[in-house]
């Protein structure tokens, strides 16, 4: 049997080499289009930082117009409250109990003062109903009666109706200022709650009024009270401690109140008499449990 061999045919002819020209083609594309990248990430970076002046521009004149605002809004609240402004009604009012009562033998520049001897925090609210509107501040340094009832409210109780004596005030004064409460010779119950009522206090008026702390000038370094700064009674304060207590809530005491004799104001600080080292070591008997009992006090002020 024979086999016939099929003709191929011719061999096909094989396509040129074009991978150069195709890597030439990918590079030259590549290039492109990092050039074009390159043009775009340029172009944002100029409108990012065109919008960032005008933004910062916009923003100052944001900021210098909330300013004006400011400006004029205290304006009109300054001719709002000169409106309620009787004819002859003083700047500011001092509201008090009797430990400020040596204060009013002096004349107070630009102020009136509504003292009453013995009062608590709601007889100062009722004398605060009876006054105008329109004073620039009202001083309130009250609670120490409050403080120093045996079996009466607690520090809690005491911070929570003077938060309500200075909402009362705030519809008579542009602004209200806080004294701390001065203590008492007395018992330590006395001297725990006052410095209870003082701590709370003092974060209350952080929603709203000013606070000034007196307790430095009255309290030594050991602790203890001075009663070098205290009358027979242990809680009117002498002539000298009421002029320091009243300049450093901010009045302008004027007409023979002078600062004479500082080194007989120190001689009263240091002052060692028989009576304070008796006090000063009672005070120094228990200081753990005093100390635990403030900070329970306070806890309880500012739930």
């Amino acid at each position: 049997m024979s086999v016939k061999l099929l003709n191929p045919g011719p061999k096909p002819e094989l396509l040129p080499n074009n991978s150069g020209g195709l890597d030439n083609s990918l590079t030259a594309i590549t290039r492109e289009m990092g050039e074009k990248l390159e043009a775009a990430e340029k172009n944002r970076k100029e409108d990012t930082d065109k919008l960032q002046k005008e933004n910062d521009k916009l923003s100052k004149k944001n900021g210098e117009l909330l300013d004006r605002i400011g400006q004029l809004n205290g304006q009109l609240t300054d001719l709002t409250w000169k409106s309620f402004r009787r004819p002859g009604q003083q700047n500011t009012v001092l509201l008090g109990d009797g430990q400020l009562k040596r204060i009013s033998s002096y004349k107070i520049k630009g102020t009136e003062m509504v003292l009453q001897e013995g009062a608590d925090i709601a007889q100062i609210s009722d004398e605060i109903e009876k006054l105008p509107r329109g004073y620039d501040n009202a001083i309130l340094l009250v609670g120490g009666e409050d403080c120093d009832i045996p079996g009466s409210s607690t520090a809690a109780d005491i911070v929570k109706s003077y938060k309500e004596l200075v909402l009362f005030t705030k519809d008579k004064a542009r602004r209200v200022t806080v004294s701390s409460v001065p203590p008492r010779l007395g018992t330590n119950d006395t001297t725990e709650k006052i410095a209870a009522v003082n701590a709370g206090l003092l974060q209350m008026c952080k929603n709203g009024a000013d606070f000034v702390d007196n307790s430095a000038m009255f309290i030594l370094g050991d602790g203890s009270v001075n009663d070098g700064y205290f009358e027979p009674d242990g809680k009117c304060i002498t002539e000298r401690a009421t002029l320091k207590l009243a300049r450093n809530i901010g009045l302008s005491v004027t007409d023979g109140a002078t600062d004479e004799g500082d080194t007989a104001g120190r001689a009263g600080i240091y002052r060692d008499t028989w009576e304070h080292r008796q006090n000063a070591r009672r005070s120094r008997a228990t200081p753990e449990s005093h100390a635990k009992r403030i900070d329970r006090m306070v806890r309880e002020t500012l739930v």
